[in-house]
């Protein structure tokens, strides 16, 4: 339905923003759900064929994964919105860039990300888990006759929920929506967001149980004589992240100079995987396993080098040809073996404990996560929640803190802005949607338009400034009112200056 929306329905939003997060909590929950459970059981089956290194089952295999590439090429042709994590995609369509088809995206990005996950590719399911329940949450927009302003706002619940059933994270999946999509915290996001999350985690949990998303955890916290290696861990691992980054960012490059077919682009990694899982298998899948063998298992520092790696350079060229599958569970795998890797390395050179394995472990997670996608906060809780361990919050601050420090100081941009820009760019759907959309604002310290009066911000045309809340009270918008920091500025426009509007009260248009 398209529909202007006034001052007066904007304060009638609250009304149905509970039913939303609930409808959208079960739809998204379920279909997130569903790709996890796929993804597990089509991993056991290639784990089975694997154990079986025969000659027809060797060339059977070798039929199945061309077979796989050809429909992975196939799905990113009829939906090339589909392609890579999807985490780009739905900011996009958050601020308006582009439109995605929901339908399209939900078919293409299942039945894709599942084929990627069968041939053993190293992506995630988190990537593909938000963009399947964004989409899910736009087509319920639709079904359930909402304003493009309360699309956005159940698109945004959708990702939440996404990305709680993938890691049975319900904060996280709250907290990436509010840190990584929208970049601010407003209760009118935060509400549906946050129930939508909370189904989608009970749901996954009545599926997968009440454990975490890895079965380890920290037996004693890390003492205070240790902490002078979360300063030297945070820039290890700060370090591979802007490396891990640029390679990917290179990788992509690179397909996209490659003058051949692009079914030949598609297939290469499927090829690859397919050698690997005879000759090297622990390269294969997300990871997940991976992770928790190398609690388990003493590995010689060699293996752990090459391992670190071999998955780096994997993942990219795996990521880089657009298959369906993200990069969160793969940087957290990398981030597990550069902590066991420096653990080693500190172990045959300084003594360390060998209790304290899982301790350096799970801060090289948060911090290599920080590094890549600069937002610690997430990064601190998302592993927190998937570990089930709260004993060792000052120690992930520290090289969380540190691994962005380093990332910052490389100048290396967060690696969901530095693939969205050129899709934004290229603006794959160039359609220019005229209806009318709200969003909400916060004016910070930094803000170019602090203490301006109103005419002197020179808004950008197609754009209306409705309303600023300050300290909780309305004050109409007139010229000679001046921008203080707190206030909340509703602000509206039609949906193809979406973007535009939002760089600019972003301040970063000025």
């Amino acid at each position: 339905m398209k529909s202007v929306v006034s001052l007066k329905s904007l304060k009638t939003f609250n009304k149905r923003l509970v039913l939303d997060g609930i409808v959208v909590g079960m739809a998204g929950g379920f279909f997130s759900i569903s790709y996890r459970y796929v993804l597990g059981y089509l991993n056991q089956l290639r784990e089975r064929i694997l154990d079986k290194p025969q000659g027809g089952i060797i060339l059977l295999w070798g039929v199945l994964l061309l077979m796989a590439a050809y429909g992975v090429y196939r799905l990113l042709k009829f939906e090339p919105l589909s392609s890579g994590s999807g985490i780009p995609q739905v900011q996009g369509e958050l601020l308006g860039a582009f439109h995605m088809n929901p339908k399209r995206i939900l078919f293409s990005k299942f039945l894709g990300g599942s084929l990627a996950g069968f041939a053993g590719l190293s992506l995630g399911r988190e990537g593909p888990s938000i963009q399947i329940g964004a989409s899910i949450g736009k087509i319920c927009s639709t079904l359930m006759h909402r304003n493009p302003t309360e699309k956005r706002y159940m698109i945004s619940a959708g990702a939440s929920a996404g990305l709680s059933a993938a890691f049975n994270a319900p904060i996280s999946g709250v907290l990436f929506v509010l840190e990584e999509m929208h970049k601010s915290v407003f209760p009118i996001i935060l509400i549906p967001t946050f129930i939508a999350s909370v189904i989608a985690d009970f749901l996954s949990k009545n599926i997968f149980g009440l454990a975490p998303a890895f079965a380890f955890s920290i037996s004693m916290a890390l003492p205070l004589s240790y902490y002078f290696h979360c300063l030297l861990l945070g820039v290890f691992v700060g370090a591979i992240g802007v490396i891990f980054n640029k390679t990917l960012l290179g990788f992509q490059a690179q397909y996209k100079k490659a003058s051949v077919h692009p079914y030949i682009k598609i297939l290469a990694p499927f090829l690859a995987a397919g050698l690997l899982g005879y000759s090297f298998v622990f390269l294969l899948g997300g990871g997940h396993n991976l992770i928790e063998n190398l609690i388990s298992t003493d590995n010689t520092l060699g293996f752990l080098i090459l391992l670190l790696v071999g998955k780096l350079i994997f993942t990219c060229f795996c990521y880089g040809s657009s298959v369906q599958g993200g990069i969160f569970l793969p940087v957290l795998v990398l981030g597990a073996i550069s902590g066991s890797l420096y653990f080693k390395i500190f172990s045959l050179f300084g003594g360390m404990e060998n209790t304290y394995l899982a301790n350096f472990v799970i801060l090289a997670m948060a911090g290599i996560l920080t590094s890549v996608i600069r937002s610690p906060i997430l990064s601190i809780l998302l592993v927190t929640e998937m570990t089930g361990s709260f004993q060792h919050i000052l120690s992930l601050c520290i090289v969380s803190i540190v691994a962005y420090l380093v990332a910052e100081s490389l100048n290396c941009k967060p690696i969901y802005e530095s693939l969205l820009n050129p899709m934004i760019t290229k603006k794959i759907d160039g359609e220019d949607y005229k209806e009318r959309t709200v969003f909400e604002t916060r004016v910070n310290l930094d803000s170019p338009f602090l203490s301006k009066r109103l005419r002197d911000m020179g808004i950008p045309q197609n754009t209306l400034l409705l309303s600023i809340y300050r300290q909780e009270k309305e004050v109409l918008p007139r010229g000679d009112t001046i921008i203080q920091m707190g206030d909340v500025l509703t602000v509206m426009t039609d949906e193809g200056h979406l973007l535009e509007a939002k760089t600019f009260f972003r301040g970063e248009a000025v």
